[in-house]
């Protein structure tokens, strides 16, 4: 085991070898980042970006880190992608022990260069360098060289200093250069002036960020608080070419133009498919009907597919092509059942999407393309609804998760809007569990679970995927889901409603073994087996716009449990019913005793909603009381008989 004066000593003489300039790392600043402390020190990053013209661009990151425990691995892991429009090359790659000995460089059979190709897609050019140089003796230290060429100038690169959290940075810079008349537009963030520089001379503009021991941080963030809160360098061109098709990014209608132009011509349904649609929504009532009906044409007759060729991954197959083949991607499935829509009257809007868990956030002075899907939205006067078109099992309108909650880009008749997905809050994402449970002497039980998870909820664990599949994954997610820990599971049921707003009910039984313990005349066990620990949100930062904190997905949880036992057991100890009000939410239990039989019920909501930083301690204080109570023991004793 190596001491913190050891390290010290190694690496006072620690060096990497001649590489570029017979570059050589210095001692690190401990005072910046103890080993003990941090799981790695980025020593050097350095990119740059050159912008030749329209159509040429080349990237060059020269990567120095020395990683102290196997959390910081996978910066040894060099994961490049490339296409058609692009290449790359690892140009160098080395590793050097504790005493700056080499002792690891790059051959290039090491490179693993393969198709990236996803098992849903059948137009796809993207392919993966992988280089793993990861080591099992600490600390070491990795050093490598990269360059990208593109044939493109559509997607700029933006620079981020930190990476994870527990990672110091010693030296992070930035460049980038281009044509006056390219110059690439940038958006920053917690920035200092001295850190940047601007210059220009004969006809060229050049860029420079330069950032000096920044110490680790304890959380990592990301999306809009990624930007709220760490440096950040945005960027995105202002003139540009992709694979023939020239646009340009001064203003958001500048950027919708250049998608219309591309989706120019693709809504060309044919005359059977016109009839066929025009007779499906003959009798609807009304124009939310028809548009279920659309949508459940599409679903029932389309699939997904990924296509990511070129232009192809900007531009939708025709109408034409998705009818004949019975599948697109999310361009052609969007603008698919956009023309399908114009035939029976209703106008819809394409709209692009960062879609996923952490979406990149949308800047509305700062026009960039951040986005990697496409859904569509039918204003339908005022009844706005919104179509997830590559899945085939979404609830009509539903989003969810994947697209739901976001800022997204709408374009309308050549103007680009941004506008906001629907959220779900405390009132939709529902948890409710009713289960009964009958205990015997022995401490075994047999219980009954009956479960019903509304909106957001219904996605936990994948579960609204799972209920599509077949019996043997329906039965590993309850097994996985039980929430007990020594039991056999007897039956179960997974069935999901026809509703919008999707529920997912759940029914199990189950004989539990050992789920009380017996000790002597005493039984003790716990109320509420559905009984979580709930983590507070994060801590607000100085740094972050207003200084607030978030609860981003609210939700309302109930649990009725009722459990009997012999007659021959009395209560020896049972917990007093609770009940707590904030402006974050409410707990409260309800507990009742009668003879043979103890009945619990426990309502937990937590609200979505920003709330102020000066209340974050009174917020953890609700947490804690939550985690205290949320699942109380009962004690029983048994009865001699005189």
């Amino acid at each position: 085991m190596l001491t913190k004066t050891t390290y010290c000593i190694l690496f006072l003489c620690l060096s990497v070898g001649q590489l570029l300039g017979q570059y050589e790392i210095s001692k690190i600043n401990f005072d910046l980042a103890k080993p003990d402390e941090v799981n790695a020190v980025i020593r050097k990053d350095e990119g740059v970006f050159n912008i030749n013209d329209f159509t040429s661009a080349t990237f060059t990151q020269h990567y120095v880190a020395t990683i102290f425990n196997k959390k910081a691995d996978f910066l040894a892991e060099i994961v490049e992608y490339y296409d058609g429009l692009s290449s790359v090359k690892i140009e160098e790659a080395r590793v050097y022990d504790a005493f700056g000995k080499e002792i690891y460089k790059l051959k290039k059979s090491d490179i693993v260069d393969q198709s990236s190709i996803s098992g849903f897609s059948v137009y796809e050019d993207s392919r993966i360098k992988y280089l793993d140089i990861s080591q099992n003796r600490y600390p070491y230290t990795i050093e490598y060289v990269i360059e990208k060429t593109y044939e493109h100038t559509f997607h700029l690169p933006s620079w981020s200093v930190y990476v994870d959290e527990a990672i110091a940075v010693e030296s992070s810079e930035f460049t980038m250069s281009a044509p006056s008349g390219l110059e690439p537009r940038v958006y920053q963030t917690n920035i200092d002036d001295e850190v940047f520089s601007r210059k220009e001379a004969d006809g060229k503009v050049t860029l420079h960020w330069s950032f000096e021991n920044m110490p680790a941080l304890e959380e990592m963030y990301y999306g809009m608080e990624r930007m709220e809160k760490l440096p950040t360098i945005t960027t995105s061109p202002s003139k540009f070419e992709f694979d023939g098709y020239r646009g340009d990014f001064s203003t958001w209608d500048d950027f919708a133009g250049w998608i219309e132009k591309l989706n120019a011509d693709r809504n060309d349904i044919g005359e059977e498919l016109k009839g066929k649609l025009n007779s499906l929504v003959a009798d609807a009532p009304n124009d939310r009907e028809k548009i279920r009906r659309i949508y459940n044409y599409l679903q029932e007759n389309t699939r997904y597919v990924s296509i990511q060729l070129g232009i192809g991954g900007y531009q939708p197959f025709k109408a034409s092509v998705v009818d004949e083949m019975g599948y697109g991607d999310c361009k052609a499935l969007s603008y698919f059942t956009k023309a399908m829509l114009s035939t029976v009257g209703i106008e819809s809007k394409y709209t692009l999407v960062s879609a996923g868990r952490n979406p990149r956030p949308i800047i509305e002075d700062f026009p960039q393309s951040n986005f990697n899907h496409a859904i569509l939205c039918v204003p339908n006067k005022g009844d706005t609804v919104w179509l997830e078109c590559t899945s085939q099992t979404n609830p009509f309108g539903y989003l969810g998760t994947f697209t739901g909650d976001r800022d997204v880009f709408l374009i309308d008749n050549g103007k680009g809007k941004i506008v906001r997905t629907p959220n779900y809050d405390e009132t939709d994402n529902l948890e409710k569990n009713e289960i009964s449970i009958a205990l015997e002497t022995d401490g075994n039980a047999r219980a009954t679970v009956k479960t019903t998870l509304g909106a957001l909820v219904h996605e936990k664990n994948n579960l609204n995927f799972i209920v599509h599949k077949g019996e043997t994954e329906k039965k590993q997610w309850m097994l996985s889901n039980a929430g007990f820990s020594n039991f056999d599971m007897l039956s179960y049921s997974i069935e999901r409603n026809k509703d919008d707003l999707p529920q997912i009910e759940l029914t199990g039984e189950y004989l539990l073994k050992k789920y009380a313990q017996v000790s002597g005349k005493r039984v003790f066990f716990e109320l509420n087996p559905k009984a979580g620990k709930y983590s507070p949100v994060s801590k607000p930062d100085s740094l972050s716009s207003g200084n607030y904190f978030e609860i981003k997905t609210g939700f309302t949880r109930i649990d009725s449990v009722s459990i009997t036992f012999p007659e021959s057991y009395r209560f020896e100890y049972a917990p007093e019913s609770q009940s707590i009000s904030t402006q974050f939410g409410e707990f409260e239990t309800e507990i009742s005793q009668e003879e043979g039989r103890l009945t619990f019920v426990r309502r937990l909501v937590f609200k979505t909603g920003k709330y102020d930083a000066e209340d974050y301690a009174a917020y953890l204080l609700f947490v804690g009381m939550i985690n205290k109570n949320e699942n109380p023991k009962v004690v029983l004793n048994k009865v001699t008989e005189e």
